[in-house]
């Protein structure tokens, strides 16, 4: 299998959902904003890192 590098977009979208969900966890509003979202944002983030690594550029 080889992997490409993700496009830039594709890597700062991913960067941001990182950010947005970390942010998220460690953020002093607790109530607002739950654990699992922020989970979510990071997951997705990772996932979008991922897909974009492995799936070559169109």
């Amino acid at each position: 299998m080889r992997l490409s590098a993700p496009t830039n977009r594709t890597f700062f979208m991913a960067f941001a959902l990182i950010v947005l969900g970390v942010a998220a966890w460690v953020s002093p509003i607790g109530d607002e904003v739950s654990t699992d979202t922020a989970f979510w944002a990071v997951a997705a983030g990772g996932g979008l890192l991922v897909i974009g690594s492995v799936f070559n550029r169109v």
